[in-house]
């Protein structure tokens, strides 16, 4: 039962492994968006309240 195949040895043949480079540039890429998007959060002010920054607003709303 461990050893079940998603795709067949022809499959696995014509798309071939992922290739790491690849890999890697999509985790760094996922990271730097994430890194960008928290950075934001903490930049930009609340429209409502131009001395609070949109994290603390985002905050508030979630401990209702």
């Amino acid at each position: 039962m461990d050893d079940i195949e998603l795709r067949s040895k022809k499959i696995r043949r014509i798309i071939g492994p992922i290739p790491k480079r690849a890999f890697a540039f999509c985790i760094a890429a996922t990271a730097v968006i994430t890194v960008a998007l928290a950075v934001a959060l903490f930049c930009i002010p609340n429209p409502a309240d131009s001395d609070e920054k949109l994290f603390w607003l985002i905050i508030k709303s979630l401990n209702m």
